[in-house]
């Protein structure tokens, strides 16, 4: 099985997952707002912020897979970011993506990929 297979189906499993909690998140609005008592909305709550962390933590994971692939492929950083991109990636998901994808690649060309890509407005 090729790496860039493996990393296709993991994006479509982020992808899976993102709809999963986007529908529980739906839910559980729903069931908070038939609710009479104050005590299962507080309850509600809990589980929605629960929920919300789950996304931010699945958005991290899914930015560094989408960056690893786009290494892996060749594409430069500056299409796949754009420039108001402003924060950097989680280092520690893109390593774990780069390892699980067995890649020759080290951390070093990885960021040297980050800050050297030219920008989509240049022609090469």
């Amino acid at each position: 099985m090729s790496n860039n297979f493996y990393l296709k189906v993991a994006a479509i499993s982020a992808a899976d997952q993102a709809r999963t909690l986007k529908s529980i998140k739906k839910s559980i609005l729903r069931n908070r707002r038939r609710s009479k008592s104050p005590k299962a909305k507080e309850k509600f709550l809990l589980h929605i912020n629960t929920v919300e962390s789950e996304r931010l933590a699945l958005r991290r994971t899914s930015r560094a897979l989408h960056l690893v692939r786009a290494f892996l492929r060749g594409v430069p950083y500056a299409v796949v970011e754009g420039p108001t991109t402003r924060t950097t990636p989680d280092m520690a998901e893109v390593y774990n993506w780069m390892w699980d994808a067995q890649s020759n690649h080290s951390m070093k060309e990885f960021e040297e990929w980050m800050t050297t890509s030219q920008s989509p407005t240049k022609k090469v």
